[in-house]
């Protein structure tokens, strides 16, 4: 984790975070993955190094671009691959 806070940026920590809990805690559902986990604003901006407000901004903008869908605690992976996309780009 240390050496992905020194040498990512926010948003890749961010949608490395969300990989890394779809990976340990997803189960598929057709095209999405669902992560049936509760975790807080805080908690992921503790994770990734940042404020709870960015994360909130963030989280809100992958919604908006269809990335992924957030109900109550259950967050909905729809496109795993543009956030693949935005930790892999050059």
């Amino acid at each position: 984790m240390a050496q992905i806070l020194g040498t990512r940026s926010v948003i890749e920590r961010l949608a490395q975070f969300l990989l890394t809990l779809s990976e340990l805690h997803g189960t598929a559902d057709g095209d999405t993955i669902v992560i049936n986990r509760k975790i807080t604003h805080d908690q992921i901006a503790a994770m990734v190094g940042s404020t709870r407000q960015w994360v909130t901004m963030m989280l809100k903008r992958f919604q908006n671009r269809r990335i992924i869908a957030v109900d109550g605690s259950t967050i909905r992976i729809r496109r795993i691959d543009l956030l693949e996309q935005i930790l892999f780009r050059d």
